[in-house]
């Protein structure tokens, strides 16, 4: 009988869980809906990005060793492959910056749309009970995080995973203990964004929610001016507007010192790698020869491209659960 009820039991929190997960889907699911093929695009230019973010450490490497007199290259053949290079990034940017408009446009049109389209489905009754400053909120205040915080930012994934790999397999290439201090070193940020980027999604809910109050408050005053101005209530609404409005930018302050926070300590970190790199490789080339000048300039420049994903990669998660969060309060709200 225990057993059972234990199963029963299971199997009610898997009910309880299966809806909301399934409403999460269907409203990401609206981000993409016949959108696909701008994403795709945007997504394969940003990978180009990354490559061509390597040809240009690449190119800087053989213009150091032109002038150090270490490369056999010309001058004149590094210039032809850094024209090359520019009128490349150039025309990928231009398709970037044609699809990438586009399908943020549809996206969050479509976000927005379905989720009115579910609201309009709820009864009178049910519909007259809540308040109507948590769709407000949740059709522009957290809409728009969703927009820039995790979506656009969603982009920079593609092109930081290819200028991660590439980057250590150039490592690699020349010189692989020079390319183990690296790695090594690359870690400290990790830790530092780490310790700090939980705090996102805590901080974007209570946003939200502060601000579903703010909303509300602004409505019911609005909606009762005459009465405000019939019982010479000015002050008292203004009060009441003051401590809202504090409220709502306390929290906007609390999770804009957190971003910083982890862009203070991840930054650090990444510059004291970086010296470390520096340090070590001046030690290869003036004690043991075995790098050029180049090889060093590249090594701190492709450096950028190993610590960028580590450091950004936790707060780009925070972001994405509390984009989830936000899409789960608003399945709840018109379910």
């Amino acid at each position: 009988m225990e057993r059972k009820l234990e199963i029963e039991g299971v199997s009610a929190v898997k009910k309880t869980k299966n809806p909301a997960s399934a409403a999460r889907k269907e409203y990401t699911r609206q981000l993409y809906h016949r959108n696909k093929a701008m994403y795709i695009i945007s997504a394969v230019c940003m990978v180009l990005f990354g490559a061509s973010n390597l040809i240009f450490s690449w190119l800087l490497q053989k213009i150091t060793d032109i002038v150090a007199g270490t490369e056999t290259m010309t001058l004149a053949e590094i210039g032809i492959w850094t024209l090359v290079a520019i009128v490349f990034f150039a025309l990928v940017y231009g398709v970037f910056a044609w699809t990438f408009p586009r399908f943020m446009q549809k996206a969050l049109r479509q976000y927005k749309e379905y989720a009115f389209k579910k609201l309009t489905e709820k009864s009178i009754s049910a519909f007259s009970r809540e308040n109507t400053s948590k769709y407000i909120t949740a059709l522009t205040n957290d809409a728009l995080s969703i927009e820039t915080n995790y979506l656009a930012k969603s982009f920079n994934l593609p092109r930081m995973f290819v200028s991660f790999f590439g980057a250590i397999a150039m490592m690699l290439y020349y010189n692989p203990l020079l390319t183990a201090v690296a790695v090594g070193l690359s870690l400290f940020p990790v830790l530092a964004s780490i310790l700090a980027g939980n705090r996102l999604a805590r901080e974007e809910k209570t946003v939200s929610e502060r601000n579903e109050v703010f909303v509300g408050t602004i409505k019911d005053m609005l909606t009762g001016f005459p009465v405000i101005k019939s019982f010479k209530a000015e002050a008292a609404a203004r009060a009441l507007f003051k401590r809202h409005n504090d409220s709502v930018e306390g929290a906007k302050r609390h999770r804009r010192s957190t971003e910083q926070t982890i862009n203070l300590f991840s930054n650090t970190a990444a510059t004291v790698a970086q010296l470390g790199v520096f340090f070590f490789g001046a030690y290869l080339a003036l004690a043991k020869g075995s790098i050029t000048p180049g090889v060093l300039i590249i090594f701190v420049q492709l450096m950028n491209f190993v610590i960028e994903p580590i450091g950004s990669l936790p707060p780009l998660l925070a972001n994405r659960k509390a984009a989830w969060q936000l899409i789960d309060k608003l399945s709840e709200s018109v379910s």
